[in-house]
């Protein structure tokens, strides 16, 4: 580059740094004003909400976003848990084209479920993504390996079709006995591809950085729509729906809590014949919160169910001394997702809020007392399973 240009070339730079400068400050501003920031904890919560999306968004935009040399990336865990992330999973990505050919082979483990998903863009590009295809439960062969390929044409053995318009990967893996389940070690390759890969020039950062930006608009305010529905669901139960995003055949339950002046809510529900369910309590910015060392969730292995078949658990600040409560983690309004995968059809889940010295007596009376030294050790549990899980 002569002299001559660089000026102008770093004008361009410039410009671009204060152009995303100027869209973070957009997005910090709307974010931090919001009108579900209302009290000290959520306040508390929103700055650290609005770095976590941004780590997300450097991340898939900016250091893995090569088609000719794709790599599974974990984008979600307990550390990044935005965007409604389920907290028995892990969600791996990676981005894909129908130019290529590719292979994905590895172990598979033990979760209860792999599924392998094709999109048309990214989840934090906002509503502009749709599913293309999914695989709703990868089967090993009998030594527990996985050899899948994806390809636009037909190939042998295990194949997933590339449409044309396939931007992304998504390998989640979905986990109910955490101490106990053993996750699928994968890798992705392009075949044929020929290594070390080309140095990515100036543009094509350039260009990457641009949809950063273009980016960070959208997804604040995709995100709060979504957070909407969960709070247009009536006060006394969750209404269900099928993903649009999600796994093929998942139907989530919406619904909110109001757990201010000493309430709790008492949830309950009989679990259908399904091939997962699980429930989550989440943040007014649809995060799920420190599942991994706070009882958040529960899975169809992890609660329990009363004598007569009803799962019943209770949303409150203080721990009530119950196997199945679900801690807000000191927020008092905050929402409620109910997972039911492959359902006849969907549970009914009721809520009922209650004064906190009246939660004993709108459980079951076989309801047995969990003591504070029995929490801290189902937790040191749930802990170590969860960080197993997440150890690479």
């Amino acid at each position: 580059m002569s002299t001559s240009t660089r000026p102008s070339a770093h004008r361009a730079v410039e410009q671009q740094w204060n152009r995303l400068l100027d869209a973070l400050r957009e997005a910090g501003a709307h974010v931090t004003s919001g009108s579900r920031v209302q009290d000290e904890v959520s306040r508390g919560r929103a700055v650290r909400y609005l770095q976590r999306v941004l780590r997300g968004m450097f991340l898939t935009a900016l250091e893995v976003d090569d088609p000719g040399y794709p790599v599974l990336v974990r984008l979600f865990d307990a550390y990044l848990p935005y965007g409604n992330s389920n907290p028995d999973c892990t969600y791996f990505h990676a981005t894909v084209s129908s130019e290529h050919t590719y292979r994905i082979s590895g172990r598979r483990g033990t979760a209860q479920i792999v599924e392998v998903q094709i999109m048309d863009g990214h989840f934090l590009a906002g509503p502009a993504h749709k599913s293309l295809l999914t695989l709703p439960d990868v089967r090993a062969d009998a030594s527990g390996n996985l050899d899948i390929v994806l390809s636009a044409t037909s190939q042998p053995g295990n194949w997933v079709r590339l449409d044309p318009s396939a931007r992304w990967l998504y390998v989640r893996q979905y986990f109910y006995d955490w101490e106990n389940e053993v996750p699928a070690d994968l890798v992705i390759e392009r075949i044929g591809a020929t290594y070390p890969p080309p140095v990515p020039s100036s543009g094509d950062i350039a260009r990457r950085v641009d949809r950063l930006i273009g980016w960070i608009p959208g997804w604040y305010r995709h995100l709060e729509r979504r957070i909407e529905t969960y709070f247009d669901a009536p006060e006394d139960r969750c209404l269900f729906s099928l993903s649009s995003a999600g796994m093929d055949g998942l139907h989530y339950g919406k619904g909110h809590f109001d757990i201010r002046q000493g309430r709790a809510v008492v949830l309950e529900f009989r679990p259908p014949r399904c091939r997962y369910w699980s429930i989550q309590v989440m943040n007014n910015f649809w995060e799920s919160q420190e599942y991994d060392i706070r009882q958040t969730s529960l899975n169809a292995h992890q609660g329990q169910l009363d004598p007569d078949g009803v799962f019943r658990a209770v949303i409150s600040t203080g721990d009530p001394g119950v196997p199945n409560w679900l801690d807000p983690v000191g927020h008092e309004l905050g929402l409620i997702c109910v997972r039911v995968l492959y359902p006849g059809e969907p549970p009914e889940v009721t809520l009922r809020t209650v004064s906190a010295d009246a939660i004993r007596g709108a459980l079951h009376p076989a309801t047995p007392v969990m003591s504070a030294a029995a929490r801290s050790e189902s937790l040191r549990r749930r802990m170590l399973g969860a960080r197993r899980r997440f150890r690479e």
